[in-house]
């Protein structure tokens, strides 16, 4: 799980989980599975700034590139400003959600990160 706050200016939390998906999907309407499912949640902005959620399911091997897709598309889009963004330990929810968007055959450990970063 990555998560980061930002403070949205003028726009819209969705323009994040776009940004998000065009990073690792290429773009934000697609056909087809997602190489690596993923879902983005923003909570309500409080005086501008929203902490954003994204729950991913992929191979340990591709965690490192995942989150640096992530990570550029938030710290790349002008329409915004990035105060933190990294690994998070995902929530009972999000552990249960990540499964689901994984699929039945996949064989991806939902990992823990440590607690420095947004909630």
């Amino acid at each position: 799980m990555h998560a980061a706050r930002i403070g949205l200016e003028d726009s819209e939390p969705a323009a994040v989980g776009a940004a998000v998906t065009v990073a690792l999907c290429g773009n934000w309407e697609h056909e087809g599975a997602c190489r690596w499912p993923h879902h983005t949640a923003c909570g309500e902005p409080t005086e501008g700034i929203a902490v954003c959620r994204t729950v991913f399911a992929v191979e340990a091997e591709d965690e490192s590139v995942v989150r640096a897709l992530i990570d550029g598309a938030l710290r790349e889009e002008p329409a915004w400003r990035v105060f933190e963004s990294g690994a998070r330990s995902p929530t009972a929810e999000e552990r249960v959600h990540g499964k689901r968007i994984a699929g039945p055959a996949a064989a991806v450990t939902i990992r823990t990160g440590p607690d420095r970063n947004p909630s």
